[in-house]
């Protein structure tokens, strides 16, 4: 009876962890999609500012995983 516990515990802690990590990807579909629009537009440096702030995203991001 104890091993189909340890199973479930198991398979819990496994679903709860990929659930945790999916969550902390952020998805820029949306940040692209706008770059891509103003692009289009004919507004390239609004479409700029917004790939400038994606990258100091980026380079945060790098930096916490270097520490």
């Amino acid at each position: 009876m104890k091993i189909p516990n340890i199973l479930i515990v198991f398979t819990l802690t496994l679903l709860i962890l990929a659930m945790n990590t999916n969550a902390q990807v952020k998805n820029y579909d949306a940040d692209w999609k706008q770059v891509e629009e103003n692009i289009v537009k004919g507004l390239p440096a609004s479409a700029l500012t917004i790939v400038k702030k994606y990258m100091q995203k980026l380079k945060l991001k790098r930096r916490k995983h270097r520490l």
